[in-house]
């Protein structure tokens, strides 16, 4: 199905561009949720007239989602979770979980698509996370799983003394 986009999305093209996308993508998501619409003649010359427009609400919210990413950048979010002895979680942190406490912190509707985790959460420790503001903005978290709040801190300076000492460059002495 060829579809023109009305919003930029990675992977797939700017605003304006015409992609090839399978059939039910583009029925299914992408055509109801206003990011793409059907590649017609008709389409086609809306997009054109409208394409100034389309482009001035891009980059607001490119602008609105640059200050969110200086807002969250380099942060860390605490999880207090129960786990067992070996410091497996009895659920888990999921990419929902994340989103939530990110809108909360930020008054800015991150989706739990928008959060990139390969796999749940499930284990306690510091995990990086990268989250997508905008097509062409991303930033990383730290999240921060824990048993009790001074777990969780004693975790976070034990991580940033042990980063600190691998951005220490390496000299011939040092690695001898």
């Amino acid at each position: 199905m060829k579809v023109i986009l009305l919003k930029q999305r990675r992977g797939l093209g700017k605003i304006g561009e015409t992609a090839i996308v399978k059939d039910g993508y583009g029925r299914n998501y992408l055509i109801p949720e206003g990011i793409a619409v059907r590649a017609t003649s008709s389409n086609e010359e809306m997009i054109i007239a409208k394409k100034s427009e389309l482009e001035k609400h891009n980059s607001e919210a490119q602008k609105s989602a640059k200050v969110v990413s200086d807002k969250i950048a380099g942060k860390d979010f605490t999880f207090i979770r129960q786990c067992g002895v070996d410091g497996r979680l009895f659920g888990s942190v999921s990419a929902k979980d994340i989103a939530q406490i990110l809108s909360e912190k930020t008054n800015f509707e991150i989706l739990h698509s928008n959060v990139f985790l390969q796999h749940p959460i499930k284990s306690i420790g510091i995990h990086e996370v990268v989250v997508s503001l905008h097509a062409d903005l991303t930033c990383d978290v730290l999240i921060n799983v824990g048993r009790s709040e001074s777990e969780a801190k004693d975790a976070l300076s034990g991580f940033k003394t042990d980063n600190t000492k691998l951005a220490a460059p390496v000299t011939d002495e040092s690695a001898a």
